[in-house]
C-alpha cells in the first residue's frame, strides 16, 4: 500500500546515511536474538531490562504532568474518503505490462499475482478497519530540536514500570511493533507478569509515517539523538532500547553514545562490534 493511500509516507532513503558517529557498546547492556527475524522476544527483553530497571530509581511520570506539556499534542490517524476514492480509482486505472518470458516470477513479480493482489486491494481491502486499530494505541505529535516528529506511547497500568523506546526499519513504520507493544504494555493480559510491565514509546522516524519530513543531513546518530530528546519530553531519564532494521542501527547507537542514559538495548541478529568513542560534533560534521 502505497503512502499517500494509507496515510504513511514511504521513508526515503536519500535522507539516511550510514553514520560515522559509533561508539563502544560495552557500556550498555547487549543483547541479541537470532532466532526471532523482525519480532521482539518479550522475555529476552524482560529478563535483560527487568533486572536494570528494578535497581534503578524508575522514573515516575504523572498523566497530569505528561498532558500539560503544551508541545505534545493527541493525534488521531484519519484519512478522508477522498484519498480513498482516489486511491481505488488509480488502481482501476491501473496498465499492465505484458507477460514476461519463462516461468512466474523468473524476472520479477508474476502479473497474475499482482492483478489479484491489486483487486484484492481495491475491492475488498477495508481501510477503516485498520484504521481503527491503529487509534487503539495512544498517538502523539511533538516537535523535537525542530523536527516534528509522530510516536505512539503506551503506558503499562502500573505506576512504575520502566521506559522503552523501539525503533522500526525500512521500509516500515510503527505498525510493525505494535503487536509487540500490546504484550509489553499489558503482559498480564497474554499470559505474563503485571510486574515485567513497560511504558512502550514507539516513535516514526523521521520522513516515514506521520513524522515531518527529515532535514538534510539525517541519519542514524540525529535520529538517536531525538530519541533521546523525546525521552525528555516525556520524563523519562533512563531507559530501555530495541531496534530492527535502521532501528537496530538507531538502537546500536543510543547504546553506544548514552550508555547513562539507556539501561540496555536488544536487537534481532548479531550483537554490536566493539566499537570506537563517538566522533565530537567537530568531527561529525
Amino acid at each position: 500500500m502505497s503512502g499517500r493511500e494509507c496515510g504513511c509516507r514511504v521513508g526515503r532513503r536519500q535522507g539516511w546515511r550510514r553514520s560515522r558517529r559509533t561508539g563502544r557498546h560495552d557500556e550498555a547492556e547487549t543483547m541479541s536474538n537470532t532466532r526471532e527475524r523482525g519480532g521482539v522476544d518479550r522475555r529476552s527483553v524482560v529478563k535483560a531490562l527487568g533486572a536494570v530497571g528494578a535497581a534503578l530509581a524508575t522514573p515516575e511520570l504523572s498523566w497530569g504532568a505528561f498532558a500539560a506539556q503544551s508541545d505534545v499534542e493527541p493525534f488521531e490517524i484519519r484519512v478522508d474518503d477522498q484519498e480513498l476514492d482516489d486511491l481505488r480509482e488509480r488502481l482501476r486505472l491501473a496498465r499492465w505490462p505484458p507477460d514476461a518470458p519463462g516461468e512466474p516470477w523468473s524476472y520479477g513479480t508474476d502479473r497474475a499475482y499482482l492483478e489479484e493482489l491489486i483487486a484484492h486491494w481495491r475491492d475488498e481491502f477495508d481501510w477503516r478497519v485498520h484504521e481503527a486499530e491503529l487509534n487503539s494505541f495512544d498517538h502523539y505529535m511533538t516537535t523535537v530540536d525542530g523536527q516534528r516528529l509522530h510516536f505512539v506511547h503506551q503506558r503499562s497500568r502500573g505506576s512504575s514500570s520502566f521506559p522503552l523506546v523501539m525503533t522500526h526499519g525500512w521500509p516500515g513504520t510503527v505498525w510493525e511493533m505494535l503487536p509487540s507493544v500490546k504484550a509489553l504494555s499489558d503482559p498480564a493480559s497474554h499470559g505474563g507478569d503485571t510486574a515485567e510491565a513497560f511504558d512502550v514509546i514507539v516513535p516514526s522516524i523521521p520522513g516515514f509515517g506521520f513524522s515531518g519530513e527529515p532535514a538534510e543531513g539525517t541519519d542514524i546518530a540525529r535520529t538517536g539523538d531525538l530519541w533521546v530528546g523525546l525521552m525528555d519530553q516525556l520524563g523519562y531519564d533512563r531507559f530501555g532500547a530495541y531496534g530492527s532494521d535502521w532501528g537496530a542501527a538507531v538502537t546500536r547507537y543510543l547504546g553506544g553514545r548514552y550508555p547513562d542514559r539507556v539501561a540496555g538495548i536488544h536487537t534481532p541478529g548479531a550483537p554490536p562490534r566493539q566499537q570506537r568513542e563517538p566522533n565530537t560534533e567537530p568531527e561529525r560534521d
